[in-house]
């Protein structure tokens, strides 16, 4: 809701500030703050793109109530997540290419070949020579 709603980003910010200092608030592309928002709201943030799921032209990711939404072999996670990363693109279900800026990459877990997709992608990135890094502490 936080990604949603500035308000509750707000509220939520100094709480988790008193538990976890430094914590980050991960951030996608459907993030609907405005700038002013961000200003307001002393958030470290940090942005992630998905390499389990299909995007839309306009850089949302598609519903799961849509076919396509689900990447259904671990080799088109490969190349979503090797796209962003050579070219800070991903191609969208319609074809067109949308940029995404990301400092992770996540996985879902309740994907029914989650393990094969994780196995293939961490394999794919290491031929690729990109360095696998813990995204808290770099």
């Amino acid at each position: 809701m936080a990604a949603q709603d500035a308000d509750v980003a707000a509220w939520w910010q100094p709480r988790c500030d008193s538990f976890v200092p430094g914590w980050a608030c991960w951030r996608w592309r459907a993030v609907r703050w405005s700038l002013r928002d961000w200003r307001r709201i002393p958030v470290n943030t940090k942005t992630e793109a998905f390499a389990d799921r299909a995007y839309d032209a306009d850089g949302q990711l598609v519903s799961r109530e849509r076919p396509g939404a689900l990447w259904s072999t671990p080799e088109a996670a490969l190349v979503q997540v090797l796209d962003l990363m050579e070219r800070g693109q991903v191609r969208s279900l319609s074809g067109a290419w949308v940029s995404l800026r990301a400092d992770s990459i996540c996985l879902h877990g309740d994907h029914p070949q989650a393990v094969a997709f994780a196995t293939r992608i961490r394999a794919g990135l290491k031929a690729a020579g990109v360095t696998v890094t813990n995204c808290w502490t770099g």
